[in-house]
């Protein structure tokens, strides 16, 4: 430890020189020793015209070069030994530790900063030095010192970074497992990530396998499971007569015919016989009536039941409780819808009681009988059972007695995984009253792992059919039937019945994910899982009845499980194909532009949300950025933007056609619940087909063939891959109208066993074929008689009887969007709708003939070879020829010709288009005032006798504009400004210009290109050279990296030259040639780059939707900010909030590379992306493993919420009541800031870009998880901790648990936490000899040794004070609730604390001014503005229609509106929307006012630059919802007043005039009201909770604030947030209670958050005297 006496000494020393060298202007170049740990720091001289030299850390300490200044102008500038490190800004600038070379770290300084290192020592020197960091703002320091700790701390540390803590078990089991070494841990990570060494916990499964629930009588209709038969072995009985799900139900007491008994009816079938039926108080009821069963039934005979008289509510104990269920036969009688079966003696059944299940509140509900073993063979009357309606109203009576027992229903979840699907698809089920198939719809997860049914299958919603698939969805497994008594009744599925209490479900999905948190055995994988779902956010209050569902939140979790240590594309694969995503990021269910127009008739554009986070949030980030995490800036100095709203939009385009797969069964829904758990489905025709521009300049869909490369009959080559339909007659991939598929004339292609095809695809064992999902074939096959007059293939009918189809897989492939007159011919649909279309494509267009022999000159009919044939032009052409026909200019199609080898007349081919003779089809572009372009085609229109128009998307109206980029530096484009091109192009309404084109092809390399430059440059993909025999490899180049194949033999570089290169190796093929969109006007040339698009205009097929999707995956894993993006997020989570650019550097370029090697463990499998290799590089690095880096002030982190929560339970060993089988804890959001699947909202439960007002904001340093620490998050987490301690897990004084308890008191003397709580902590000191022993091993445990000696001594001293009463059990409880204030708990970095107290926040002087508030309401993008004001009318434009065409379905109609006047606005009416009437009164009484068309634009902007606004405004996001979140409450886009709200800067001028300010705020943060001179008050919209409010054990607040004492210079900054945080909230605490509770308001608040919220303005500002 360090002297302080010594520190003093050589702290005068060093202020004496300070000064002394203050006074000097210049200085040498010296190189410079680190002081020793037990120094001063060191001053220092270091400016831009000063470099310093600086020797190396000695080994184990640490050397840290840092800028330190006064916080302000009152705080002197020479700080000394009794200086508090809150009065200063630590600013890190460089560090060396343990030997290693300098380097640099976060902060502002990691840009102008430049460190050489060629010699001994490091050389350091500044390109820039700006205020505040100028001589006038504070000096350069060196400091030093070290951080010894013992393998066992490092192993505390290791677990706190990589999973959710420590245990004293895991320790053990480590050490005798694993080496005690760097090689130790790396084989330790190494086997958590091995899927075999440790299984993955799915959540998914863990909720199945425990889901155990009856269905009872009336709800199991609303189901999608059935209950197990009541004759099958763990078939559940009951003998008592209410249950919970009767909760809420009407039910009739009736007298019984000739006795004294009553009996209990409900829905007229008999419940139970029982001698009396009273309210316990004897008058409230009593005997024959209408009752409501309230609150829930507890499921064991004779436990308390409440009831009311119906329509009265006056809810009553029952006397006696639950009745024991007592039928007879005289009863029975004149029930017939009852059926009863024999039961075996009781001795057969095993009792089951009744258990605190989560969503069942208090009461212990789901005692039973459980049937050991079978009795189909014992007992007839299984015979007899229904076979329909669930088992429904079934008896039992016990052999030898005469009780009967209702049967319960209990559910039956199959296993359905993708290994093992439901061999019938849920045929059975369907059968016994199901109203859908479990079988699972193909998709990318499961489709390799189909099965091809035997007979009869259910497949579809509900049909049946012969030679189905069944496929499976992964962890759908089965529930455990033999649960043991105490895990039963643990999880419920929503949607078994309509009466039952939902209120307990929104707590299943948090429960299963805290299980596996508590006792998941691959704790990394949890904790990596845990780290994606808070990054990539789907949260319960964006979904539909989110609150009510459990197993579609976790199967969207799994999707982090399963692939936490596979690829990150695969997680953003899976990510979009969520239902879950889809719903909440509205990407669900959205058409195209084109599709909204020629479907609906209508104007839309598809919603942008999605296309926007998966940049911003998943993959790129706001920023460009270098692969260490520094920002790219242009040569303004402005930081670089990923994307701008040109690109949302493009791949919002790109977000089209996703739709949910079909309802089923096997999960948990409602019936009529749509499908939220199998990835969605591509519906091709709802997919834009236009071209899409990447985010580096290129186009999705660069590096894929031509289509019109693609050969005829290509289905026949090398690579050529086939997919197993079944027995249905519809191809998946492709579309067709659905009235082919059960038309007895619809002709498929049928292969002749003699085909090499048939051959390939039958895989013939030499007895049968033996069918496989999917088919690739290794070698170019022949074709066999029809199979060589095809261009392409869909649907193969490979079996007759009965059928079973195979459909072929289209090669991904491009088709450019421009050509020139002579490279296109008309195609017409049989609607006359003409357009163009490439003659070499042979996949789009159908073939077309005239002339035949009933002499048609104009009027085409089809010869095509299977229904619904594509072919090329030429395709089309010999088709004809054969047929002896021609083709032509056509009119009409014959609807009444039945084309033989078609198999359908022409009218069933619907909207098909067909090759036409007339060439000269002419491309046009139009050119849209920003510079986007749309496609208009101009075919020649035929007039006489028909009516031909051009196709709607390609006509000259269209609105299809997608992103080009223009050529030239300027990226000039034809445009109003410029005439049009000087008239060149035709000027349109709305500012456009209609130009011809020029298409030129060109040769891209004339001199031989390196590997990169083939890469970099060619965009135009090929078919494999290996397909075409003509070419050869005529030479390598780069080193055999390049090969180069012609077609001649040639090693001259043509344009239709071949390179063929591997990258992250797969092989691929790119022709040497270019095309180029050209609009010339003589004397300026206007070019672009003639877009590809893997969607064709023409067809809009599934499979081409998947390929372009998977392109967009592509594009954003190959991104070069995606590496470094990622790995700053993913930093930031396990290791520190400030991670050094070498340390992102490092561990980017693994995420580019996919490998990672540590002491001889290798990790990755070499694939861009690999999470394996990622994570070892995060964890393994050495700025992660070596300790004393802990002693760094701005390293490490603050913890988040729930890891410490579930540390904490881990080492305190959190043992469950066995009867309360789940984890629940209830409300975590609101109490500690944090709930897995209830994050705010999709920028996570925190912002990684945040950063603490004060001195951390001022450093340019993040501190994440301090958003949400805040004065109701601490006393929540604080107290929830606590009251575990005192009475373990429920809700009693602040407890996070669910209510277990009536009276909280009985647990001072009467109650058990073990027995009365969910769960309570086991912990007993390995060594309890004395007071330092307990403490010392909780401080290994949650703090791992960094503990100071001064909270030690503390709590050491309160340990010993509790002991003296004789109770050690108390005395480790205050331990316990001690080590929790330490800021040591709450974050990483080591606190050293001065001896001396923090100081108290500043009180505002006295003022004797008027009392004024001002309420802020921030709805955090919430208002949609654009429908809150209107323009109505008399505007200077046709404003309205314009704002109706914009706003298209939402658009608000005009007569709705509430109008206002306006006075020199651009309307002189306008419209309030309907429901806000009261803003209308308050407009027109002039007490409201609109400011409207306000932004962030950064400076005036002329008419002629309105167009590229953008441009001008590079210092914000525009495009980013938390970025203009964060603009609008700090209006400082110069980061003028960095730091500080708006409201702040106004709070601090008032103080300085005289007033006495004060901020509060009821939300967490509130960036819009810091100030440097106010300190902010928290306040809970909930009320204040009480510190420690355990009546019987409480913690010494002044012990609390000894532990949070002042710290110095030098004290981690992170655990400085702590330690004023939780000082400043207890001050504040009992202030507001007090307050607050004597505060009546006379308006009642709405009980909506927000109502909370303002209720709690309102009486803060009633109190404002007593604060």
């Amino acid at each position: 430890m360090r002297s302080t006496i010594n520190y003093a000494r050589t702290m005068m020393t060093s202020l004496f020189l300070l000064l002394g060298m203050l006074s000097k202007t210049s200085y040498a170049t010296t190189t410079t020793t680190c002081p020793s740990v037990d120094t001063a720091p060191s001053f220092i001289a270091f400016s831009t015209t000063t470099s310093i030299s600086l020797n190396l850390s000695s080994d184990t300490t640490i050397c840290m070069l840092v800028h330190i200044m006064p916080k302000d102008s009152t705080i002197p500038g020479i700080f000394n030994p009794t200086s508090h490190s809150s009065d200063y800004v630590l600013t890190p600038v460089s560090r060396s530790y343990d030997g290693k070379s300098w380097e640099k770290v976060a902060g502002p300084f990691q840009n102008d900063l430049s460190i050489d290192c060629s010699g001994g020592e490091c050389g350091h020197s500044l390109s820039s030095l700006t205020e505040p960091y100028g001589t006038s703002g504070g000096a350069f320091y060196l400091i030093a010192d070290e951080n010894p700790k013992t393998f066992d701390e490092e192993l505390v540390r290791l677990f706190s970074q990589s999973t959710y803590g420590a245990t004293r078990s895991m320790i053990a089991e480590w050490k005798s497992t694993y080496a005690h070494s760097l090689e130790g841990i790396a084989t330790w990570l190494k086997d958590q990530m091995t899927a075999t060494v440790v299984p993955p916990t799915s959540l998914r499964a863990t909720y199945r396998q425990n889901a155990d629930f009856s269905l009872f009588d009336n709800g199991i209709g609303n189901a999608a499971v059935v209950p197990r038969n009541p004759c099958e072995q763990y078939s559940r009985w009951r003998d008592y007569v209410f249950t919970p799900d009767d909760y809420g139900r009407l039910f009739e007491v009736e007298s019984i015919p000739d006795s004294d008994q009553l009996l209990i009816v409900f829905d007229g079938t008999p419940r139970g016989i029982v001698d009396s039926f009273a309210s316990t108080d004897g008058t409230t009821f009593n005997g024959p009536g209408e009752y409501t069963f309230g609150y829930r039934a507890n499921g064991e005979v004779g436990k308390d039941i409440f009831a009311s008289i119906r329509g009265l509510g006056q809810w009553k104990t029952v006397q006696g409780g639950n009745p024991l269920l007592v039928l007879n036969e005289s009863v029975l009688a004149e029930n017939i819808e009852t059926t009863i079966i024999d039961l075996p003696p009781r001795d057969n059944f095993e009792n089951i009681p009744g258990a605190y299940a989560p969503n069942l509140e208090k009461a212990p509900a789901g005692g039973s009988f459980r049937l050991k073993e079978d009795i189909f063979n014992t007992t007839d009357t299984c015979n007899d059972l229904p076979t329909t309606a669930y088992y429904s109203k079934v008896l039992g009576k016990i052999e030898g007695e005469d009780n009967y027992f209702w049967y319960d229903g209990y559910a039956v979840l199959e296993n359905n995984t993708p290994e093992n699907p439901i061999v019938d698809g849920g045929k059975s089920n369907l059968e016994l009253g199901l109203d859908y198939c479990s079988n699972v719809n193909k998709n990318f997860l499961n489709y390799e792992t189909c099965h091809l049914a035997q007979g009869p299958t259910c497949t579809g919603a509900n049909s049946i059919e012969d030679n189905a698939i069944v496929c499976g969805s992964p962890n759908e497994v089965a529930n455990i039937p033999d649960l043991t008594a105490s895990q039963t009744n643990a999880f419920q599925f929503h949607g078994v019945s309509n009466q039952m209490f939902y209120p307990g479900y929104i707590h299943q999905d948090p429960s299963t994910s805290f299980i596996t948190k508590l006792t998941a055995e691959d704790q990394l994988r949890q904790r990596v899982a845990w780290a994606f779902a808070e990054l990539i956010v789907v949260t319960l209050n964006q979904i539909d009845n989110g609150e009510l569902w459990t197993e579609m939140f976790l199967n969207y979790k799994d999707i982090f499980v399963s692939n936490a240590f596979g690829n990150y594309r695969d997680i953003l694969r899976e990510v979009t194909y969520s239902p879950m995503m889809a719903e909440m990021l509205s990407h669900l269910g959205q058409a195209s532009s084109m599709y909204a127009m020629l479907r609906e008739g209508r104007v839309s554009r598809p919603d942008e949300n999605f296309a926007r986070e998966i940049m911003q949030l998943f993959s790129i980030g706001l920023y460009e950025m270098n692969m260490d995490g520094t920002y790219k800036v242009d040569t303004e100095g402005d930081i670089l933007q990923t994307y701008d709203n040109d690109d949302i939009s493009t791949f919002a385009r790109a977000m089209t056609g996703f739709q949910r797969q079909q309802t089923r069964s096997n999960y948990e829904s409602y019936r009529w619940n749509p499908n939220k758990i199998d990835p969605l489905s591509l519906n091709g025709d709802r997919r834009d087909p236009f071209p899409k521009m990447d985010l580096n300049e290129g186009f999705v869909g660069d590096g894929y063939p031509l289509c019109a490369d693609i050969p005829s009959r290509s289905f026949l080559k090398q690579g050529a891959k086939y997919r197993l339909v079944g027995g249905r007659n519809r191809p998946e991939l492709t579309p067709e109208p659905s009235s082919w598929e059960n038309n007895q004339n619809t002709q498929r292609t049928v292969l002749d066993s003699d085909s090499q095809l048939y051959q390939v695809l039958c895989n013939s064992d030499g007895a049968q074929c033996n069918y496989q999902m999917v088919v690739e074939l290794n070698e170019e096959l022949d074709c066999y008689e029809d199979e060589c007059q095809l261009d392409t293939l869909s649907l193969i009918e490979i079996e007759s009887d009965p059928p079973l189809y195979y459909e072929f897989m289209k090669f991904p492939c491009v088709e450019l969007a421009f050509s020139n007159p002579t490279q296109a011919k008309k195609v017409v649909n049989r609607y006359n709708k003409a357009m163009c279309a490439d003659p070499l494509v042979n996949d789009v267009v159908s073939e077309s003939c005239c002339g035949d022999s009933l002499g048609w000159t104009d009027k085409a009919l089809s010869r095509c070879k299977y229904t619904g044939e594509k072919m090329s032009f030429d395709g089309s052409e010999t088709r004809c020829i054969d047929a002896g026909e021609t083709m032509c200019a056509w009119k009409s199609l014959n609807t009444g010709y039945l084309s033989p080898s078609c198999g359908l007349s022409h009218r069933s081919y619907e909207n098909s288009f067909r090759w036409t003779n007339q060439d000269n089809c002419s491309i046009q572009v139009k050119v849209g005032s920003s510079g986007l372009v749309s496609i208009v085609h101009n075919p020649t229109l035929l007039t006489e006798g028909v009516t031909q128009v051009v196709h709607q998307p390609v006509s000259p109206d269209n609105d299809n504009f997608f992103k080009v980029k223009w050529d030239g530096e300027d990226e000039d484009f034809p445009n109003i400004d410029n005439s049009c091109a000087d008239n060149v192009c035709s000027a349109l309404s709305g500012d456009e210009c209609l130009c011809d084109i020029v298409v030129d092809y060109e040769i891209n390399f004339e001199v031989n290109p390196t590997y990169d430059d083939v890469l970099s440059e060619l965009k135009i993909g090929s078919i494999p050279s290996e397909w075409m025999s003509v070419y050869t490899m005529t030479r390598q180049l780069d080193g055999g990296k390049v090969q180069m194949w012609n077609n001649d033999g040639s090693t001259d570089l043509r344009i239709n030259t071949i390179f063929r290169v591997v990258v992250g190796g797969k092989t691929k093929y790119f022709m040497n040639s270019k095309s180029t969109v050209r609009i010339d006007n003589g004397t300026q040339t206007y070019t672009f780059r003639n877009p590809p698009s893997l969607m064709s205009i023409i067809e809009q097929k599934s499979i081409d939707a998947y390929y372009e999707t998977e392109a967009l995956m592509d594009m954003y894993v190959n991104h070069d900010n995606t590496p470094p993006f990622i790995a700053s997020r993913i930093i930031k989570r396990f290791v520190t909030s400030n991670p050094s650019p070498g340390y992102i550097e490092r561990v980017a370029n693994v995420f580019i590379t996919g490998t990672y090697e540590k002491e001889s463990v290798s990790f990755g499998d070499s694939t861009r992306g690999s999470l394996e290799a990622l994570f070892a590089a995060i964890l393994l690095d050495d700025e992660a493993r070596n300790v004393v880096l802990d002693a760094d002030p701005t390293f490490g982190s603050l913890k988040e919420p729930i890891l410490k929560l579930f540390a904490f339970m881990r080492a305190m060993e959190f043992t469950m009541n066995d009867r309360m089988p789940t984890l629940r804890m209830v409300n975590l959001i609101n109490k500690i800031g944090q709930e897995p699947f209830r994050t705010p909202s999709v920028f996570s439960s925190f912002e990684p870009e945040y950063a603490n007002p004060g001195a951390i904001q001022k450093a340019s340093l993040t501190s994440p998880e301090a958003q949400i620490l805040n004065t109701p998050t601490i006393i929540g987490l604080q107290n929830g901790l606590m009251s575990m301690i005192d009475v373990g897990l429920n809700n009693c004084y602040g407890g996070l648990g669910m209510r277990t308890v009536w009276n909280c008191r009985q647990f001072q003397d009467n109650y058990s936490p073990e027995v009365y709580s969910n769960g309570e902590l086991s912990f007993n000191p390995t060594y309890d000899n004395t007071a330092a022993d307990v403490v010392n091993e909780l401080a290994f445990l949650l703090t791992g040794g960094r503990l100071s000696t001064n909270s030690r001594t503390a709590i050491e001293t309160a340990y010993d004070s509790a002991l003296s009463s004789g109770d050690a059990d108390k005395a480790l409880r205050m331990a316990q609730k001690l080590i929790l204030a330490t800021p040591e708990f709450h974050s990483s970095g080591l606190f050293k604390p001065l001896d001396e107290a923090r100081p108290e926040p500043p009180i505002p002087p006295e003022t004797e001014r008027e009392y004024k508030a001002v309420v802020y309401v921030n709805l955090h993008g919430g208002l949609d503005s654009f429908n809150t004001l209107v323009p109505h009318s008399s505007c200077r434009k046709d404003m309205y229609n314009e704002y109706r065409t914009v706003r298209g379905d939402v658009a608000l109609d005009q007569s709705s509106l509430n109008l206002i006047a306006a006075t020199g606005q651009v309307c002189d009416t306008f419209g309030v929307h309907q429901e806000l009437s009261f803003v209308q009164e308050l407009y027109n009484d002039g007490d409201l006012a609109f400011l409207a068309n306000i932004g962030v634009l950064q400076q005036p902007i002329s008419a002629s630059e309105k167009r590229n606004y953008r441009s001008l405004n590079s210092k914000t996001a525009l495009f980013s919802h938390n970025t203009q979140q964060e603009e609008i409450m700090s209006v400082d886009i110069y980061d003028a007043q960095a730091g500080r709200g708006v409201l702040g800067r106004m709070a601090d001028m008032l103080l300085l005039n005289g007033y006495k300010p004060g901020t509060i705020s009821v939300s967490s943060g509130a960036p819009t009201l810091v100030s440097n001179y106010n300190p902010l008050t928290l306040a809970s919209s909930n009320g204040p909770e009480r510190f420690n409010p355990v009546p019987w054990e409480t913690v010494d607040v002044g012990v609390v604030n000894e532990l949070n004492k002042a710290t110095e210079i030098g004290s981690n900054v992170l655990s400085e947030v702590w330690a004023q945080k939780i000082t400043q909230s207890l001050s504040e605490t009992d202030l507001l209670i007090n307050e607050l509770e004597r505060a009546n308001l006379e308006y009642a608040f709405p009980s909506s958050h927000l109502g909370r919220q303002l209720s709690t303005i309102a009486k803060l500002i009633k109190t404002r005297d007593g604060r």
